[in-house]
């Protein structure tokens, strides 16, 4: 089923030169969503996109859509938001490089999804190294090195800690309380998006979305998506919906360098995490 589009896309797709298309679009659909989904690199957003998926797909009688991009599920059902997703910056740069300036947020929905940055990044070393194969390191080095690594996603976390205290209609919720209060925790990301959250709704798009599920999807590509497709079907590292498994950063490192990473986190996370820290211990 080909997804919705609406002229001003099919315009911009059609008419743009491509050395400009990406940027154009981007702008246009942060214009116009009212809703953004904010979150780094591999903090659980192909799960919650799944999820809500699943979810508005429930409550509206949507039969087998596409997985949820902007305003894809709208055009199906204007009672569904339009959804901007973004990672907001180049999760690779180097720590002092990432952009500090949010205040083009102030006036939208901000949903940020945070999660523990030690299991971000093992699980950006794998899609890095598996994925995008831009990357043939040791994950320690990678890990507690200076270019996209443990440093970077704290820095990013911290940057958009202090943004949110500026946007007015914010609200974080943590991959680790997906996985601990599932129903409770997408009950108040829909109530933030406008919804009046449908309890058997929820439960029943928290089935679709386990993990084993959406692995087995994803082996079959029965998401018209390129977003949840593996690299290699024989290889579970390299699928985007990978382990699922909250603190899995300690099966990666010995004690010294879980210990090296750690300290880091202790160190230089901003305290605005602390409850989600907390819930790790």
């Amino acid at each position: 089923m080909p997804q919705p589009e609406d002229r001003i896309q099919w315009m911009i797709k059609k008419l743009l030169p491509k050395r400009i298309k990406k940027r154009v679009m981007h702008a246009w659909k942060f214009a116009t969503a009212r809703y953004v989904v904010v979150s780094y690199p591999k903090s659980g957003r192909t799960w919650l996109r799944a999820t809500l998926t699943f979810y508005f797909a429930e409550r509206y009688g949507l039969t087998d859509p596409p997985l949820l991009e902007y305003a894809n599920l709208h055009y199906l059902d204007r009672r569904i938001p339009k959804l901007y997703f973004t990672h907001d910056d180049d999760p690779n740069a180097r720590p002092e490089a990432l952009g500090r300036d949010k205040s083009r947020y102030r006036r939208k929905h901000v949903l940020y999804l945070a999660r523990d940055p030690r299991d971000v990044t093992v699980s950006m070393y794998f899609h890095r190294k598996k994925r995008d194969l831009d990357l043939d390191v040791p994950i320690f080095e990678f890990a507690n090195g200076p270019d996209g690594g443990l440093r970077t996603t704290i820095e990013f976390m911290n940057v958009w800690a202090e943004a949110l205290e500026s946007i007015p209609a914010s609200l974080v919720i943590s991959y680790e309380a997906m996985h601990a209060e599932p129903e409770e925790t997408l009950a108040s990301a829909l109530r933030f998006l406008g919804e009046t959250p449908d309890p058997e709704s929820i439960r029943k798009a928290l089935e679709r979305s386990r993990f084993d599920r959406l692995q087995a999807m994803e082996k079959k590509g029965e998401f018209e998506s390129g977003r949840l497709t593996p690299a290699d079907a024989t290889d579970k590292d390299s699928f985007k919906v990978r382990r699922g498994k909250v603190g899995g950063y300690a099966d990666y490192f010995d004690e010294a360098q879980r210990a090296v990473l750690d300290e880091v986190v202790e160190k230089r996370l901003s305290s605005f995490y602390s409850p989600l820290l907390a819930r790790l211990r």
